[in-house]
């Protein structure tokens, strides 16, 4: 999840032309938002397309923690920047 988060910060910031911490807040809330929607969606189709779905107290679980890493990924180059010599 956390290489996956990182994937997602870099082409992001390649679209926008822009240092990580750099990314404007509402984009790195759209873009957040979007994703765990995206995530979601998943996780309906998978309860209601096969024989035997997932446990939904895992699906969520695991939802909840790609949400907390990704947005901590996001907002971490805010908060913590390494001085440049």
């Amino acid at each position: 999840a956390i290489a996956v988060s990182i994937l997602i910060l870099g082409a992001v910031c390649l679209v926008l032309q822009v240092a990580p911490s750099s990314v404007p807040t509402r984009a790195a809330v759209i873009i957040v938002a979007s994703i765990l929607g995206i995530f979601g969606i998943g996780m309906v189709v998978d309860a209601f397309g096969y024989e035997k779905p997932h446990d939904w107290l895992v699906g969520l679980g695991e939802w909840l923690g790609f949400a907390v890493i990704l947005s901590g990924v996001f907002m971490l180059p805010r908060v913590y920047s390494v001085p440049v010599p």
